[in-house]
């Protein structure tokens, strides 16, 4: 809802502003998907199908790959919890 002040600056908003917001959200469920697919590609096959949560020298695959430190992840996904249970209070 960002753009709607500018509305107005458009042509036609009516035909704009819908084909805009699919536009937007279709390039964004490629990038999302595309990027799941290279991620997929980029791990070991036996890594991915072991299904007690093991992998090579007993480490996550995503902290392995992480950059520029392996805490990246761990800490990422603390903070992506805390955030959505922050959301749920109000």
């Amino acid at each position: 809802m960002t753009g709607t002040n500018m509305s107005g600056d458009l042509r036609d908003p009516q035909r704009s502003i819908p084909s805009g917001t699919i536009a937007a959200t279709v390039s964004t469920s490629i990038i999302y998907y595309a990027l799941a697919v290279l991620f997929a590609a980029s791990v070991d096959r036996s890594v991915l199908r072991d299904k007690f949560g093991r992998s090579i020298d007993n480490s996550m695959v995503v902290s392995t790959l992480a950059w520029p430190s392996p805490w990246v992840v761990t800490v990422g996904s603390f903070l992506s919890t805390f955030g959505a249970a922050l959301q749920c209070l109000c």
